[in-house]
Protein backbone atom coordinates (compact mmCIF):
# COMPACT_ATOMS: atom_id res chain seq x y z
CA UNK A 1 0.00 0.00 0.00
CA UNK A 2 1.13 3.40 -0.71
CA UNK A 3 -0.02 6.12 2.42
CA UNK A 4 -0.02 9.71 0.87
CA UNK A 5 -0.64 12.80 2.85
CA UNK A 6 -4.34 13.61 4.07
CA UNK A 7 -4.42 9.78 5.13
CA UNK A 8 -4.95 8.64 1.51
CA UNK A 9 -4.50 5.02 1.43
CA UNK A 10 -3.61 3.58 -2.28
CA UNK A 11 -3.13 -0.13 -3.20
CA UNK A 12 -0.24 -0.38 -5.09
CA UNK A 13 0.46 -3.07 -7.80
CA UNK A 14 4.25 -4.94 -6.76
CA UNK A 15 4.79 -4.60 -11.08
CA UNK A 16 4.32 -1.43 -10.53
CA UNK A 17 7.82 -0.56 -8.61
CA UNK A 18 11.38 -0.68 -8.87
CA UNK A 19 12.64 -3.39 -6.64
CA UNK A 20 16.55 -2.41 -4.83
CA UNK A 21 19.01 -5.00 -3.34
CA UNK A 22 22.11 -4.14 -1.07
CA UNK A 23 23.51 -7.07 -2.57
CA UNK A 24 24.23 -9.24 -5.64
CA UNK A 25 22.17 -12.25 -3.14
CA UNK A 26 19.20 -13.77 -5.07
CA UNK A 27 16.78 -12.45 -7.35
CA UNK A 28 13.73 -10.50 -7.19
CA UNK A 29 11.06 -11.14 -9.20
CA UNK A 30 8.56 -8.01 -11.03
CA UNK A 31 5.91 -8.91 -8.70
CA UNK A 32 8.74 -9.00 -5.54
CA UNK A 33 9.41 -12.61 -4.66
CA UNK A 34 12.79 -12.81 -3.94
CA UNK A 35 14.64 -15.79 -4.15
CA UNK A 36 18.08 -17.37 -3.47
CA UNK A 37 20.14 -20.53 -3.39
CA UNK A 38 23.24 -18.93 -1.98
CA UNK A 39 22.57 -17.64 1.80
CA UNK A 40 23.85 -13.99 3.27
CA UNK A 41 21.57 -11.43 4.01
CA UNK A 42 20.16 -9.11 1.63
CA UNK A 43 18.10 -5.30 2.18
CA UNK A 44 15.41 -4.97 -0.21
CA UNK A 45 13.38 -1.55 -0.75
CA UNK A 46 10.66 -0.83 -3.49
CA UNK A 47 10.58 2.55 -4.81
CA UNK A 48 7.93 4.25 -6.89
CA UNK A 49 8.41 7.28 -8.93
CA UNK A 50 11.65 7.88 -7.21
CA UNK A 51 10.42 7.53 -3.48
CA UNK A 52 11.65 4.83 -1.54
CA UNK A 53 9.80 2.26 0.63
CA UNK A 54 10.94 1.15 4.06
CA UNK A 55 13.61 -1.36 4.00
CA UNK A 56 13.37 -5.08 5.05
CA UNK A 57 16.51 -7.37 5.26
CA UNK A 58 15.94 -11.30 4.54
CA UNK A 59 18.75 -13.76 5.82
CA UNK A 60 18.82 -16.75 4.17
CA UNK A 61 20.47 -19.89 6.04
CA UNK A 62 22.26 -22.68 4.38
CA UNK A 63 19.83 -25.06 2.43
CA UNK A 64 18.93 -27.64 4.32
CA UNK A 65 19.94 -31.03 3.64
CA UNK A 66 18.28 -34.32 3.79
CA UNK A 67 18.95 -37.96 3.50
CA UNK A 68 17.56 -38.98 -0.45
CA UNK A 69 18.53 -42.41 -0.61
CA UNK A 70 20.93 -45.06 0.34
CA UNK A 71 22.63 -47.47 -2.38
CA UNK A 72 24.37 -50.70 -0.82
CA UNK A 73 26.94 -52.50 -3.13
CA UNK A 74 28.53 -55.98 -2.56
CA UNK A 75 31.94 -57.62 -3.82
CA UNK A 76 32.30 -61.26 -3.43
CA UNK A 77 35.99 -61.81 -1.47
CA UNK A 78 38.40 -64.37 -2.74
CA UNK A 79 38.70 -67.47 -1.15
CA UNK A 80 41.85 -69.54 -0.24
CA UNK A 81 40.65 -72.91 -0.82
CA UNK A 82 37.70 -74.48 -3.11
CA UNK A 83 36.22 -75.86 -0.20
CA UNK A 84 35.95 -72.33 1.76
CA UNK A 85 32.60 -70.00 1.30
CA UNK A 86 33.32 -67.02 0.08
CA UNK A 87 32.75 -63.91 2.28
CA UNK A 88 30.82 -61.16 1.25
CA UNK A 89 31.91 -57.44 1.96
CA UNK A 90 28.79 -54.61 1.48
CA UNK A 91 28.85 -51.37 1.03
CA UNK A 92 26.50 -48.89 2.04
CA UNK A 93 26.73 -44.86 0.32
CA UNK A 94 24.14 -42.39 1.58
CA UNK A 95 23.08 -39.88 -1.32
CA UNK A 96 21.61 -36.42 -0.04
CA UNK A 97 19.55 -34.21 -1.20
CA UNK A 98 22.55 -32.01 -2.57
CA UNK A 99 23.41 -34.92 -4.41
CA UNK A 100 26.85 -35.10 -2.09
CA UNK A 101 27.81 -38.65 -0.83
CA UNK A 102 28.57 -40.52 1.79
CA UNK A 103 30.01 -44.15 2.67
CA UNK A 104 28.11 -44.77 5.72
CA UNK A 105 29.15 -48.54 5.71
CA UNK A 106 29.96 -48.58 9.44
CA UNK A 107 27.34 -46.78 10.41
CA UNK A 108 24.98 -48.95 8.75
CA UNK A 109 22.55 -51.80 10.88
CA UNK A 110 23.37 -54.93 9.26
CA UNK A 111 20.90 -57.99 9.07
CA UNK A 112 21.26 -61.22 7.61
CA UNK A 113 18.90 -64.22 6.87
CA UNK A 114 18.45 -67.35 4.52
CA UNK A 115 19.14 -70.77 4.54
CA UNK A 116 23.16 -69.63 3.97
CA UNK A 117 22.92 -68.84 7.65
CA UNK A 118 26.10 -67.25 8.93
CA UNK A 119 26.90 -63.86 10.42
CA UNK A 120 27.26 -60.40 9.47
CA UNK A 121 29.71 -58.11 11.40
CA UNK A 122 29.09 -53.87 12.37
CA UNK A 123 31.62 -53.31 8.96
CA UNK A 124 29.64 -55.16 6.57
CA UNK A 125 31.62 -58.43 6.10
CA UNK A 126 29.32 -61.39 5.53
CA UNK A 127 30.27 -64.90 6.65
CA UNK A 128 28.15 -67.65 5.51
CA UNK A 129 27.86 -70.91 6.92
CA UNK A 130 26.96 -72.78 4.10
CA UNK A 131 25.87 -72.64 0.51
CA UNK A 132 22.30 -71.69 -0.16
CA UNK A 133 19.71 -68.16 -0.40
CA UNK A 134 21.26 -65.17 1.66
CA UNK A 135 19.13 -62.58 2.15
CA UNK A 136 21.74 -59.23 3.58
CA UNK A 137 19.88 -55.95 4.70
CA UNK A 138 21.31 -52.92 5.54
CA UNK A 139 19.39 -50.27 7.37
CA UNK A 140 21.17 -46.44 7.59
CA UNK A 141 18.57 -43.86 9.67
CA UNK A 142 14.83 -44.52 8.25
CA UNK A 143 16.15 -45.90 5.11
CA UNK A 144 16.82 -49.75 4.11
CA UNK A 145 18.12 -51.75 1.29
CA UNK A 146 17.74 -55.33 0.65
CA UNK A 147 20.33 -57.40 -1.37
CA UNK A 148 19.23 -61.37 -1.68
CA UNK A 149 21.65 -63.50 -3.81
CA UNK A 150 22.90 -67.13 -3.59
CA UNK A 151 26.08 -69.01 -1.67
CA UNK A 152 27.19 -71.60 -4.45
Amino acid sequence: NGYYTGGVVESISPSKVTWKKSVSLGTITSGGSFSSSKSGSVTITAELEGIPSNSITIKVDDPVVELKRIDITYIKASTTSSTQLPTVQFKSVATYTDNSTKDVTTSTIWTRSGTAGGSINSSGLYTPASSGNATVKGIYQDLEVTNTFTIP
